[in-house]
């Protein structure tokens, strides 16, 4: 792995943390043609409860006003493609392997803990957003995850298989 990463992986500034999450805010605020909220003069951990705020409410308000949500996924994942291909480029990724590297450290980040086992699953144990969203706001909130993970790693598709908020122990996501 390069030398950002290692270092990253041992030490991320807050205000870097800080800048990734309102970078995803910022996307997301698009897909939901919303304003994002405002992180300025946040802490990281305001910041990452603003941003679960934001995006439960604003899937909950697409739910009760009955907008396409398969639409919004697309939107969502667009999105989040785009921000994979910036951070692949901003790492220098060049395999798989660095590809879930790095995915993993990102999403350490914003407090969800992820393993990888045999390049080919993604088991995630913790979920910070486990608390904020149900079944049907992560459902739609994994067209983030997997629009980043595909952009970071120039074309691997990740399927989530199951879900910390469907009840299960953890959650679970495939590489293709």
């Amino acid at each position: 792995m390069n030398l950002l990463y290692n270092i990253f992986k041992k030490y991320t500034p807050s205000f870097i943390k800080r800048r990734e999450l309102k970078e995803l805010a910022y996307r997301a605020s698009l897909a939901f043609d919303k304003e994002m909220p405002s992180f300025t003069g946040k802490s990281f951990n305001e910041c990452l409860i603003l941003f679960a705020l934001f995006t439960k409410n604003s899937v909950e308000q697409l739910i009760k006003d009955d907008i396409d949500l398969e639409s919004v996924k697309q939107d969502l994942f667009v999105q989040a493609y785009d921000y994979g291909k910036k951070i692949r480029k901003k790492f220098n990724v060049s395999s798989s392997e660095e590809a879930i590297g790095i995915f993993i450290l990102l999403y350490k980040l914003i407090g969800i803990e992820v393993e990888s086992y045999n390049h080919s699953e993604l088991i995630i144990g913790k979920c910070y957003f486990s608390r904020f969203y149900t079944s049907g706001i992560c459902k739609v909130m994994s067209a983030l995850d997997e629009g980043v993970f595909e952009g970071i790693s120039d074309g691997s598709r990740l399927t989530f298989e199951q879900r910390i908020t469907e009840g299960c122990s953890c959650g679970k996501a495939g590489i293709y």
